[in-house]
């Protein structure tokens, strides 16, 4: 009887919260910046719960002028881990918005896509954002290493892929490039760990990082490398022992 009553518990729970996710997608239509954000906050917290409403959600998105709404609404499809067939379409337009804001928001929902988040990952971190050495932004000083806003995301683009694992091993020449960014480097190294032997590709241009002397200035950056050749070359170096 126990096990019936937590049963209809849960059955009733997960109605009140699909009916929660209804009642706030309605409250999206309100012409009230305000509640429109305590709305769309709400459906983030709610996360897997509010997949149901994913569409609503994107259409809601399409139609909104409001920045606060509108990452609450781009994160809340991560949450909700939204179909990728109908919320990489959306993302892939936001990782594109002008707002850092709205861009990071859409990084971080693209990672929660898998295989499909893929692509628009690696065409924000395009060769031609990677390769200039210089930093971008304020001559400021963040922790020794110049402020790089262009470079934050692109560190943040390198941790969504990493998220996704193996399965973004097409961003394996996109993580090589952003390597060359001193904002970026450590992020990327992590991604190519992730993605582990399918990163196959990058172990030349790992090792030669590891051999330069002034990357044992840096012993994060460091370290990054030295696991992400080490998960890279795991099977191999393995077999390497037993022969």
């Amino acid at each position: 009887m126990r096990v019936f009553s937590f049963g209809f518990f849960l059955l009733f729970t997960g109605a009140i919260l699909a009916e929660d996710a209804l009642d706030l997608v309605k409250q999206l239509k309100n012409p009230d910046n305000e509640e429109r954000r305590k709305a769309a906050q709400k459906l983030l917290e709610l996360k897997e719960e509010a997949k149901s409403v994913t569409p609503d959600m994107i259409a809601a998105l399409k139609k909104e002028n409001d920045v606060f709404v509108k990452r609450f609404l781009i994160q809340a499809l991560g949450a909700a881990k939204a179909d990728p067939k109908i919320a990489v379409p959306i993302l892939a337009t936001m990782i594109k918005d002008s707002n850092p804001k709205l861009i990071e928001a859409a990084i971080g929902s693209l990672g929660s896509m898998g295989s499909k988040g893929v692509d628009p990952l690696v065409g924000f971190i395009a060769p031609s954002k990677v390769a200039d050495g210089k930093t971008k932004g304020k001559d400021e000083k963040k922790g020794g290493i110049k402020v790089d806003p262009v470079g934050d995301l692109i560190g943040k683009a390198a941790q969504s892929l990493g998220e996704i694992g193996a399965d973004a091993k097409p961003a394996v020449p996109a993580l090589i490039g952003a390597l060359k960014n001193a904002n970026a480097r450590i992020d990327a190294a992590n991604a190519l760990g992730s993605i582990g032997p399918g990163a196959k590709e990058a172990i030349p241009k790992l090792q030669e990082i590891i051999e330069d002397k002034n990357t044992k200035r840096d012993k994060n950056y460091a370290k990054a490398v030295n696991d992400a050749l080490k998960k890279i070359q795991g099977n191999e170096t393995v077999k390497k022992k037993k022969k």
